[in-house]
């Protein structure tokens, strides 16, 4: 039987759970094409057309729920260093609430070998630009992600959530499940009201 006790197990999830949404929502969930696992920490900006509305961060399941939105049409852009940017409309109607699931390819650049050669005049090279501004795309979304965790007041938290099966008459542990992730929060964890962990 599960006790009183179990019920602080849950502080930490609870704390973590996306609030229910009102109105219209957006569910992201982004991924890699290869692996079929979630990435986490990739930087999703919602906009509406005239301007940026929000950018955030995945969380470690490569998801992020955008609520409160007005009914309208949205632009949604995923992007996250090593992988090729992606970006997809979505409409959303009175009441609805929309998934947009985006696969990300990976995409390493690699840079050929320094070579320096005397000449009297300079050569132009356009593919060599083309590389260049490849790897400043690069660095853009490292600065990016970095300029929203520091203005957000959002940190990285590696959680532990345990989940235990307590005897009631002996309060001995029968069964404990643990399980480790890591989310992007500006709390740790929030505690439930007294009333609702009774």
């Amino acid at each position: 039987m599960r006790s009183g006790r179990s019920a602080w197990a849950w502080v930490l999830a609870a704390g973590m759970l996306p609030l229910p949404a009102q109105g219209q929502s957006v569910l992201v969930r982004t991924f890699d094409m290869d692996s079929r696992q979630p990435l986490q920490g990739a930087l999703v900006t919602l906009d509406s057309g005239d301007d940026v509305m929000r950018s955030v961060l995945t969380d470690v399941r490569g998801r992020f729920l955008f609520t409160d939105l007005a009914p309208g049409s949205y632009s949604v852009r995923i992007e996250l260093i090593g992988y090729t940017s992606r970006e997809q409309a979505v409409t959303v109607g009175p009441g609805e609430a929309r998934t947009v699931e985006l696969g990300l390819e990976s995409h390493a650049i690699e840079l050929e070998g320094l070579s320096v050669e005397g000449e009297e005049r300079c050569t132009l090279r356009p593919e060599a630009g083309l590389r260049v501004a490849e790897v400043w795309d690069e660095v853009r979304k490292a600065l990016e992600a970095a300029l929203w965790t520091e203005e957000q007041g959002v940190y990285e938290y590696r959680t532990r959530r345990y989940s235990r099966d307590v005897e009631e008459q002996t309060g001995l542990v029968k069964n404990q499940q643990t399980r480790r992730g890591r989310v992007y929060l500006q709390a740790p964890y929030e505690s439930l009201p007294a009333e609702d962990l009774i």
